[in-house]
């Protein structure tokens, strides 16, 4: 057994209240996001198909599975939107394996989790269009908003933190609802969904 798969065990087996403690006493300076992806990819193997579990496992692979993102998003180990596309994921496996939206998350459910992304996206489609047009005309004109000769590199990373950063996470998780978009029975979600993938979809 790996550490991995060895600290993956020994979380799934504690109590829901008592994960995070768990985590800062593992890493008392904070978990490094590379570890929480580990985990949420352990799990999301843990309830894909090829899994031969029972379908009651399967549930409850599934509960784990949102927890364990819930927890990556409130330590700050995944940002919102990137916790919300592994949801995604882990809607369209609940999907191809059968699960009864009844029996699982509402975050993992197609409009549950739609609704969850729409709620988490940090800004308006008119600002999604403004931040873009800024970063293609820095582009095209050579201007570098960041960075200047003789700057320290390190700093660069923070510098491009704020809209851009924002609109680079809307642009992960955004496209990943047309996974569901056909599965919803909100007619009003359903418009506002499409009306954010068609946005997306007119950015160069």
């Amino acid at each position: 057994m790996t550490q991995t798969e060895r600290e993956y065990a020994e979380l799934r087996a504690l109590p829901r209240s008592e994960r995070l403690a768990w985590v800062q006493r593992l890493f008392p300076d904070g978990a490094p996001p590379q570890w929480w992806l580990a985990m949420v990819e352990s799990a999301e193997v843990g309830v894909c198909r090829a899994r031969n579990i029972s379908y009651h496992e399967r549930r409850e692979g599934f509960e784990f599975a949102v927890s364990l993102l819930h927890d990556a998003c409130e330590s700050g180990g995944m940002s919102p939107c990137y916790s919300a596309s592994w949801l995604v994921r882990l809607t369209t496996i609940a999907l191809d394996v059968g699960m009864s939206p009844e029996d699982l998350p509402s975050e993992v459910t197609p409009d549950g989790v739609a609704r969850l992304v729409l709620d988490r996206l940090p800004l308006s489609q008119a600002e999604v269009s403004s931040v873009n047009a800024l970063f293609l005309d820095d582009l095209h004109s050579g201007r570098e908003r960041y960075y200047q000769p003789g700057d320290d590199l390190t700093l660069i990373g923070q510098r491009a933190n704020g809209r851009l950063r924002l609109l680079q996470e809307i642009l992960w998780v955004v496209p990943a609802l047309e996974c569901v978009v056909d599965r919803l029975s909100d007619e009003q979600l359903v418009g506002e969904v499409r009306g954010w993938l068609h946005c997306i979809a007119q950015l160069d």
